[in-house]
């Protein structure tokens, strides 16, 4: 049995290491640079979860739960089947990017939306991408939001918007019924 009480940091330090808490707490894990990890049961952290250069977590078919913690990934994280449980954040905005900046939307305008996602960053040597699906009226449309720098965890992406009779799906244009 594992325990390790209080806000105490795991540094996983080795060419490959298994990590079976039994889905116990832990504060803090760094994945030491040139590490390699395997989750061998589900896992949780409070605090941050930390992928050195070099490093591999590989989640198999476990998760990591990382809500409220913070994630910085700078080697790479293997999800299979697992999954790293993250909290995100979604922005519409201008093209400032600042959140609230968006005012009304105009048909011709582009809209743009970021979304901070730590566990959307599985390479830390690369710049990662999320899909969005957009849907107004009849119109769907998938807006791929690309990372902004390898590590960041921040994604970008941008849709025009237009008037039109009819939603025409998968265009790369948001297009709402024209008032009338």
């Amino acid at each position: 049995t594992f325990s390790m009480a209080g806000s105490k940091t795991l540094k996983m330090k080795g060419s490959y290491q298994t990590l079976d808490t039994n889905d116990a707490s832990l504060y803090a894990v760094i994945i030491a640079a040139g590490s390699g990890v395997t989750l061998a049961s589900d896992q949780r952290i409070s605090s941050s979860l930390q992928v050195n250069t070099g490093s591999v977590l590989t989640l198999s078919t476990f998760t990591f739960g990382a809500t409220g913690a913070t994630v910085l990934n700078y080697g790479s994280i293997r999800q299979h089947t697992g999954k790293l449980v993250h909290t995100g954040a979604l922005i519409i905005t201008d093209g400032t990017y600042a959140d609230g900046s968006l005012g009304g939307s105009i048909p011709g305008t582009t809209v743009y939306f970021q979304v901070t996602d730590g566990d959307g960053n599985v390479a830390g040597t690369a710049l990662d991408t999320l899909s969005l699906a957009l849907a107004l009226g009849s119109d769907t449309e998938t807006l791929t939001l690309t990372e902004t720098t390898f590590t960041s965890g921040v994604f970008r992406g941008s849709i025009i918007l237009s008037n039109s009779s009819s939603g025409t799906a998968s265009n790369g244009t948001l297009e709402a019924l024209a008032a009338g």
